[in-house]
């Protein structure tokens, strides 16, 4: 295991690596529906690191401790719009700012 995350609707979310333990928190919403926003985050965490090039198998060894927190931060905007909608419905990046 290289990597857990953890996401607590509005009290945040934690990412723990074997080199760091990061703390992010949520991103305050008015919530129509929570549908799909644990998904959503994950999709995030997923896409940042894609974008870091930290999906490799040494890649979470190496991430960086800001990284880590810009992943859980993209990450907890994209949950953060998806509970703003109805239905499991996510934005698109160009839809996040």
């Amino acid at each position: 295991m290289q990597a857990v995350f953890l996401t607590a609707g509005e009290k945040g979310a934690w990412a723990h690596t074997r080199n760091h333990r990061i703390f992010a928190e949520a991103v305050p919403v008015r919530v129509l529906e929570a549908v799909g926003a644990g998904d959503s985050f994950h999709a995030g965490i997923l896409h940042k690191l894609a974008e870091l090039n930290c999906l490799g198998s040494i890649g979470l060894d190496q991430i960086g401790e800001d990284d880590l927190e810009a992943c859980l931060r993209f990450a907890s905007k994209v949950a953060a719009i998806t509970c703003t909608r109805t239905g499991a419905n996510p934005p698109r990046k160009d839809g996040i700012a």
